[in-house]
């Protein structure tokens, strides 16, 4: 959150951790230690407490709010229709996807969970400092959002 402007501001951690692989491959070696594609993600938390979410759901449901506007209810439709965008819900380290990993239940469960964090979360992005901004819509100035917490209109 520190700085004059955000370089990786407008990137998911999947997007990140994609780009970091590029560079590897671009550079055919190691220049971004294999090591931190294994860390699990703690966002600065005590120790050994780790980030609570599947970043391969959380991070595409986040963007279908902020990109494509897709509300909540129409998000777990699609999930049940197994419709999601393929290119942007991809599958695990592991292979798996999020239709492996989830029943319609449990996946309503995560995108009402994301979407409440994230309208929660509106003053940290209102405090940080300006991003580069490479998708369709980013957070920023034409995502006008409330600070107001229960605001529904």
């Amino acid at each position: 959150m520190c700085g004059g402007v955000s370089l990786i501001g407008d990137l998911s951690k999947l997007d990140v951790y994609g780009l970091a692989r590029y560079v590897n491959r671009r550079h055919g070696a190691e220049r971004i230690p294999e090591e931190a594609f294994r860390l699990r993600p703690s966002a600065e938390l005590a120790a050994d407490q780790f980030d609570p979410f599947d970043y391969y759901v959380v991070s595409p449901v986040v963007g279908e709010f902020a990109e494509h506007r897709t509300s909540p209810d129409e998000l777990v439709r699609l999930f049940e229709r197994r419709a999601l965008d393929p290119a942007r819900f991809v599958a695990d380290d592991r292979g798996l996807t999020v239709y492996d990993k989830h029943t319609s239940e449990t996946f309503r469960a995560v995108v009402y969970d994301a979407f409440r964090r994230m309208r929660r979360s509106v003053y940290k992005r209102l405090q940080g400092p300006p991003i580069v901004v490479v998708s369709e819509r980013a957070f920023g100035f034409d995502l006008r959002e409330t600070i107001i917490n229960e605001w529904e209109g």
